[in-house]
């Protein structure tokens, strides 16, 4: 948010405009106020959820305020969006990808990204139950009725006749949302982290100076995340560290994970959301807290009281303290119309 004549606005999703899928009170009518400001003031959407087209949080958008017209997909910010700029080094590569949702959705997901050869956890299950052999009598953590076999940028699964059949080894682990069902997952991982070459059949010898075999890119840091109920709820972020904490057991403290980020409040979801902007009018954008702050003086950082932050009225956050704080987005909107004049 800068007093000029063009402003570029980023406006988080959850804890702002929506808060249990539910619109946040004079949500949509702040929204109107914003885009009534434009060609001069443009805006996208910013999100840590991520794991799905950027379509179906569009509509999710625009079902819960009423103004399908202001929340088009292509203002819509994913955590797992940037992702996308990954596919020219890693598009045709054997990725293990892990997600919420059936099988071809995950893999759907990334095939939009540009990704073509991507097998999901449900695909590994199914092909080697004898890998999590106390979790695959589970028909839900499955892929069902062959999903993913046709889906846009799945792999062929492979047929594996026993445990002795070597696995083809990956070349990059791609978590775009948790998981379900943590525990299979989280074996999932670790066989392919602790492997020599990115194939759970091999395994290294600990302590070692191997590095870790394959890259992990992970949407969404997040440890947890608001919704209906009073108190926040776990998420991605959480999965990770439980992912973290069972790498640095098994490696017996010789190793720490490594692991590329996307999301609030990284400065690849941030330099993102700037191509989004200047793509659709040519600004200079304004963003949120952490990332805002860090990005430097072209960003102004707001923190609204309707999100995860618990505090006194007034109260702004210790740890990454915003420029402004509001009670909602309606007094955002307020600051930013008067900043402008």
């Amino acid at each position: 948010m800068a007093g000029t004549a063009q402003t570029g606005v980023v406006l988080d999703i959850d804890g702002v405009l929506l808060r249990g899928g539910e619109a946040v009170p004079g949500a949509a009518e702040a929204l109107q106020r914003l885009a009534a400001a434009s060609p001069s003031l443009a805006y996208v959407f910013v999100t840590n959820g991520g794991g799905a087209p950027e379509a179906l949080k569009a509509g999710v958008l625009a079902k819960a305020l009423g103004v399908p017209e202001l929340t088009p997909p292509d203002r819509i910010l994913l955590s797992s969006s940037p992702m996308a700029s990954l596919a020219p080094e890693l598009g045709s590569a054997r990725v293990l990808a892990v997600g919420r949702g059936p099988s071809d959705f995950v893999s759907g997901v990334l095939a939009n990204y540009g990704f073509t050869n991507v097998v999901t956890a449900q695909d590994l299950l199914a092909e080697c139950p004898f890998l999590v052999p106390q979790w695959t009598s589970n028909p839900s953590l499955m892929a069902a009725d062959g999903a993913g076999e046709d889906a846009p940028g799945a792999a062929a699964p492979p047929t594996l006749a026993s445990p002795d059949d070597p696995i083809e080894p990956f070349d990059a682990i791609l978590i775009i949302h948790e998981p379900e069902d943590w525990g299979p997952v989280l074996q999932l991982l670790l066989d392919v982290l602790l492997s020599v070459d990115g194939s759970p059949s091999s395994r290294r010898q600990f302590p070692t100076t191997a590095k870790q075999p394959v890259p992990l890119y992970v949407a969404n840091p997040d440890f947890a995340y608001t919704d209906a109920w009073a108190h926040p709820r776990l998420t991605s972020g959480a999965f990770l560290t439980c992912l973290t904490a069972l790498y640095a057991r098994a490696t017996g403290g010789s190793q720490e994970l490594e692991a590329t980020l996307f999301g609030k409040p990284e400065a690849t979801t941030y330099a993102y959301a700037e191509a989004m902007l200047r793509k659709v009018a040519g600004l200079a954008p304004a963003l949120h807290i952490a990332g805002a702050n860090a990005a430097g003086e072209a960003w102004t950082s707001i923190l609204v009281h309707t999100g995860v932050f618990c505090g006194a009225p007034g109260e702004n956050a210790a740890d990454h303290p915003a420029d402004h704080v509001v009670p909602s987005i309606v007094e955002a909107v307020d600051l930013i119309l008067s900043k402008r004049r």
